[in-house]
């Protein structure tokens, strides 16, 4: 696909630090070094993916087939809103099967990596037919079932991308956030825009969730990490995601703002009342006074920064996204306009990091197995309507372009048509 098919966003955040790989078969079927890959996990967690059990099973489907795009009830959805911070019905393309066997899928993949050589389809409508919290139940019936771990003998049968991408899959989410973390500042240079990804549009309890795991799993904090990896205001910026303490909304709430609209939960006079803030701490002097930004940005719910970005415009006559890139250069600014992005349009912003994954030559394959991964039981159908939309072509397309053998199969069959 040409770089005039793919026009740059003007949003693009791709950093420099992320690498970039050529698409060909070759490179895509090349195994990559053994570090770069996910781990397996040291210690298997018993309650992973405990966020999984209210999403509302598929329809019976044969192991590669079926509808993976059921939409929740509003009512059973409230959880998952409570979980992921916000009042909106995302959907994902992956969902937990209700015919699902977890000794069948056992001995599916142990079939085919059985005896001579190694049937990887089997393996992709297994992996991309089942809920994160049901692989983790196969990872634990296998090594019942054969004695071996699932995880050792997946690493020693496939090779490459695709390999990275079946590991993403069978590791628990929020161990593969973490250990995802903890390799982005591991050896020399950190990879900025992964911290960002992560720690700028997760949830309160993500957030929590992914510190626990990194603490038990690596031995130290990841705000220690942080702390030691990072500098000024960017440093300043993921200590304060750290901390998940984002004003959210109740339970209450949410049911208000699906029943009333998003107005119900916003104040006004307190949004004029930052804008002007974060005029007069940016746009309005010589300098930039980047704690009003970080403290407004950094504390308030996305409704009500919202509401405080449309005041901005009325205020100074620009967007905030203008605002942030005049006052704010290098990983600071990436950071910010993360944030608004989210509170904006989360499905939005990954749509932005998969197109700039894949645009021009070469494709940053870890970005794109990352985020296609993570994004599939939340709001991954989301992303991938706002992705054509914005950029006049589906992901699917993008991927098929750009990847190819096992491992755009297995890509394909997540993303879905």
């Amino acid at each position: 696909m040409s770089d005039e098919e793919r026009k740059s966003s003007p949003e693009d955040e791709q950093s420099s630090s992320e690498s970039s790989s050529d698409s060909s078969e070759d490179e895509h079927e090349e195994k990559k070094d053994e570090e770069e890959k996910p781990e397996p996990e040291p210690e298997k967690e018993e309650s992973a993916e405990p966020e999984e059990d209210h999403d509302k099973p598929k329809e019976e489907h044969g192991d590669g087939g079926g509808d993976k795009h059921k939409v929740e009830d509003i009512d059973e959805g409230i959880s998952k809103m409570m979980k992921y911070g916000t009042a909106e019905v995302f959907k994902g393309t992956i969902y937990p099967r209700e015919d699902f066997s977890a000794e069948s899928a056992a001995e599916t993949l142990e079939n085919a990596m059985s005896g001579l050589g190694t049937d990887e389809q089997p393996i992709i409508d297994v992996a991309s037919n089942i809920s994160n919290s049901q692989r983790q139940e196969v990872v634990k019936v296998y090594k019942t079932m054969f004695g071996k771990d699932l995880i050792e003998e997946l690493l020693s049968e496939l090779t490459g991308n695709f390999e990275e991408a079946i590991l993403a899959l069978f590791q628990p989410r929020t161990y593969y956030d973490a250990w995802t973390l903890n390799k982005a500042m591991s050896g020399p240079g950190t990879k900025d825009m992964v911290l960002i990804e992560l720690l700028c549009t997760r949830s309160n309890a993500e957030i929590q969730e992914i510190c626990e795991c990194y603490e038990k799993h690596f031995e130290k904090t990841l705000e220690q990490d942080i702390l030691d990896d990072t500098s000024g205001y960017f440093k300043r910026l993921l200590v304060s995601c750290l901390q998940a303490n984002r004003d959210e909304l109740t339970e209450e709430e949410m049911e208000r703002v699906l029943s009333e609209g998003p107005g119900c939960v916003i104040d006004e006079g307190k949004a004029k009342e930052e804008a002007e803030k974060l005029y007069q701490a940016g746009e309005g002097k010589i300098g930039t006074e980047e704690d009003t930004f970080l403290q407004i940005m950094s504390l308030r719910h996305f409704y009500q920064l919202r509401a405080t970005f449309d005041a901005y415009k009325e205020v100074s006559g620009k967007d905030i996204l203008e605002a942030v890139i005049g006052e704010f250069t290098g990983d600071e600014e990436d950071g910010f306009k993360a944030v608004v992005m989210c509170a904006r349009n989360r499905p939005e912003y990954f749509a932005d990091r998969l197109y700039n994954s894949m645009k021009g030559a070469g494709t940053d394959d870890s970005t794109l197995i990352r985020v296609i991964v993570s994004r599939s039981e939340i709001d991954l159908q989301n992303v991938k309507e706002v992705f054509e939309k914005k950029y006049g072509k589906t992901l699917l397309s993008f991927v098929e372009d750009d990847t190819s053998g096992d491992y755009k199969r297995l890509l394909a069959s997540i993303v879905g048509s």
